[in-house]
């Protein structure tokens, strides 16, 4: 859901990527329910495969940003930790459920630094948004 909500905010060409990635988890929910015997496997791969793409990404994000962004690193953390879970998933084939839960765990937390960064981002960008906060 959130890579259709994603749609209506980012710039024209990645519009296009967010919509394709928004389908294809469709598809691929749909395919999981219809063949559930291999969907376990199937998501493991893809999960690993998932890791690596937006651990390069977020890699790739980080050096371009490093000019006008302070936190940069913490983005470049992410990005490498991502990444090592990539090849940790794409090896550890005798360990699959345990594998499994910790990566979703871990992708959600990633994907929820990712866009704590992107906020701090748009609100650096804006010119800093609201009043300063005050004392309690």
């Amino acid at each position: 859901m959130n890579e259709f909500l994603l749609v209506g905010v980012v710039s024209s060409g990645w519009k296009a990527v967010h919509a394709l990635v928004g389908v294809l988890f469709v598809l691929v929910g749909v395919a999981a329910l219809a063949h559930p015997h291999n969907a376990f496997q199937t998501l493991a791969g893809l999960i690993g495969f998932f890791f690596l793409f937006k651990g390069v990404f977020d890699l790739v994000a980080a050096f371009g940003t490093k000019r006008r962004f302070d936190l940069w690193w913490l983005q470049l953390v992410v990005g490498l930790v991502e990444i090592l879970l990539a090849f940790w998933v794409a090896g550890a084939f005798d360990r699959k459920a345990i594998l499994l839960v910790v990566s979703v765990g871990v992708i959600a937390l990633t994907r929820g630094i990712t866009e704590i960064l992107v906020a701090f981002k748009l609100l650096a960008r804006s010119g800093g948004g609201g009043p300063p906060l005050q004392p309690a």
